[in-house]
């Protein structure tokens, strides 16, 4: 965003979500070209609201984790090996509100570092499990399925969340 009088922190993790999500000094930023101006880029941090912001911080090795046609957004931290699940609202998959939602908490994952020879290495949620949002997780010792929608519905309904 040189010349435009932007300071924004060093970003990475960036997906393509009909905009731009971006993780840069422990925020969530997003980026989109108005309707018919191909020259200019506008963007404003996502608040995001609830979780625990005491205990569990962010790293900057965060992948964002996101679909046009999904209102979760996930977020992968490799460092810490959490991911975080948030729900948009108003929903970001209404045209409407595509630049204007916030994301609430729903859930956490921490995954288990006593075993330091089994880290998860990389994950990804498939475009067409949009509202059902599947987890593939690569560990180092291999690939894993997870239905991440059985854990948001459960939490969604205030039961128990477990998981293997």
């Amino acid at each position: 965003m040189a010349g435009s009088g932007v300071n924004l922190p060093s970003l990475n993790g960036f997906v393509v979500d009909q905009t731009f999500l971006a993780w840069g000094g422990g925020k969530l930023y997003q980026f989109w070209r108005p309707e018919g101006q191909i020259t200019k880029l506008d963007h404003r941090e996502i608040p995001m609201i609830g979780g625990d912001k005491v205990v569990a911080k962010y790293s900057d090795n965060v992948k964002v984790l996101a679909s046009e046609t999904s209102p979760y957004v996930v977020l992968f931290d490799r460092d810490n090996q959490t991911m975080t699940v948030y729900e948009s609202s108003p929903i970001k998959t209404n045209a409407n509100h595509k630049t204007s939602f916030k994301l609430y908490y729903l859930l956490r994952f921490k995954f288990d570092l006593s075993k330091s020879s089994d880290r998860i290495v990389d994950m990804a949620i498939p475009t067409s499990t949009a509202d059902k949002p599947e987890l593939h997780v690569l560990t180092t010792k291999g690939l894993y399925k997870i239905n991440l929608y059985e854990s948001i519905d459960a939490v969604k309904s205030h039961q128990t969340v477990t998981t293997q």
